[in-house]
């Protein structure tokens, strides 16, 4: 109202001022989108088959990554660090930095398991190869990843309490990917 006011009275144009539901909160689609993916993910724990989980996966690339690149990356992981909780009313943010931790807390890997575009596009890049190319590493290399993949974020963790510098996240690849404007780096580093 503050914007169409000054302009009747200062700059003498016609005030043309609207009641729009100011008080009604106003559900943004990301957000309906990553609570419905949650609640698919919950019902395809305990129920899937191949080709629902590979249809929702696709979905969650495509939705999650390219429409609306909502993902929980390093910014919700600081935003957590100094406790900095977004308002409700920024529903898309409190859902990533509050419900995210939430339902993993609750429910374990359903995140990176389910809902992470990232994760999801390496799934179904990885049913495509085919049969003769594909590898399986030993428990030994998975271990050795997901060690690399903690040292990592413990490294950020410990870089952000020391500087508070936000944009240590900026690198962040699991947003850069489906940026839609990402840099050649940034998608031979993808691929």
């Amino acid at each position: 109202k503050a914007g169409p006011g000054f302009s009747g009275a200062v700059l003498g144009s016609p005030a043309n001022v609207t009641e729009q539901g100011v008080d009604r909160p106003i559900i943004h689609p990301e957000t309906i989108w990553l609570l419905v993916a949650a609640a698919v993910a919950l019902v395809l724990r305990v129920r899937s088959t191949r080709w629902w989980r590979r249809v929702f996966l696709l979905l969650v690339v495509v939705l999650s990554g390219f429409v609306f690149n909502v993902q929980f990356s390093m910014a919700h992981v600081f935003s957590l660090l100094e406790l900095r909780i977004p308002p409700l009313n920024s529903d898309t943010a409190f859902f990533l930095v509050v419900g995210i931790p939430v339902l993993v807390a609750l429910f374990g890997n359903i995140y990176c398991g389910y809902l992470c575009p990232f994760g999801a596009f390496q799934e179904l890049v990885g049913d495509m190869c085919p049969a003769f190319l594909r590898t399986d590493p030993y428990k030994a290399g998975w271990a050795y990843g997901r060690l690399l993949k903690y040292l990592l974020l413990a490294f950020m963790t410990f870089l952000f309490a020391t500087t508070l510098e936000s944009a240590l996240a900026s690198g962040d690849p699991l947003v850069t990917v489906f940026a839609r404007e990402r840099s050649r780096l940034i998608s031979c580093l993808a691929a």
